[in-house]
């Protein structure tokens, strides 16, 4: 993913996003993060919603385990990141929650 962002964006600012099914410590999320920074830990508001993004499809799951990200390349402020936890019913509409953020370019 690294050398693919390079290739793709050189030095143009950029947004990596997805679900990776990995943990911040993890050896496929720690390369990502010597190019890009994890909006959730430089956002400039405290992170709103719950740590974790994956819901198992349960309501009532813990979500302690974020494995769903937005990156942002140097160029980028975060000034706000959050995890949404609508659901109608009780049910989520996907296992994984979705994650927003507002970036700014400096």
């Amino acid at each position: 993913m690294v050398a693919k962002s390079k290739e793709i964006a050189d030095d143009a600012p950029a947004i990596l996003t997805g679900g990776f099914n990995s943990t911040p410590e993890t050896g496929q999320i720690q390369p990502i993060q010597t190019l890009f920074r994890d909006a959730h830990t430089v956002t400039k508001t405290p992170p709103h919603g719950p740590q974790g993004t994956f819901n198992s499809f349960k309501f009532d799951a813990p979500m302690d385990k974020r494995i769903d990200y937005i990156f942002l390349s140097k160029p980028f402020n975060m000034l706000k990141y959050g995890i949404l936890t609508d659901a109608k019913d009780q049910r989520y509409p996907s296992d994984h929650q979705p994650v927003m953020t507002k970036p700014v370019l400096n």
